[in-house]
């Protein structure tokens, strides 16, 4: 039901890529074997190159299983595309301080707001999350570096801990 364009990756990274040189930071990337031909190029001729990219993982090239769990092990912010609930869920989990950047919902006849848009609604109104426009999310890293913004850990262990011993 979303679409991950070229337009919207360029303008992200650019922005990554600007707060990576203020903040001298590494950026790590995987895609997902969901993104396009036409990002995974884009990524690959803008970042394979990059000298503060020293990893760049296109996933339906390249199978590495721990590349999700390395990158949210060793980074400080996390950069999430708004397309993937489980990666949302899993950056939020992650005790790091996570953007969500939208994507451009495809054309349908289906107008009101479906689930997906409500669960990253509901995790940056309870500041698990900051979802943003493409265009913010330079403004936000750096809001973030400099302890502006602060994410929650989503954390659901509680509740369902809480829900087995009721069953049991």
């Amino acid at each position: 039901n979303y679409s991950l364009t070229e337009s919207q990756v360029k303008i992200v990274i650019d922005q990554i890529k600007e707060a990576a040189e203020e903040f001298e930071s590494d950026i790590l990337v995987t895609t997902s074997r969901r993104t396009s031909v036409r990002v995974e190029n884009l990524l690959i001729r803008e970042l394979k190159r990059y000298p503060r990219c020293p990893l760049l993982i296109i996933a339906n090239r390249s199978q590495v299983p721990e590349a999700v769990g390395g990158i949210l092990g060793l980074s400080d912010i996390l950069v999430v595309s708004g397309d993937s609930v489980s990666m949302i869920s899993e950056a939020a989990s992650s005790g790091k301080d996570t953007i969500v950047f939208t994507v451009k919902k495809r054309k349908g006849i289906f107008l009101g707001p479906r689930k997906h848009d409500v669960f990253i609604e509901n995790l940056n109104d309870e500041g698990y999350i900051v979802a943003c426009d493409p265009l913010k999310v330079g403004r936000l890293i750096h809001d973030v570096a400099k302890h502006k913004v602060k994410t929650k850990t989503l954390n659901d262990r509680p509740i369902l801990l809480d829900a087995v011993r009721e069953i049991l």
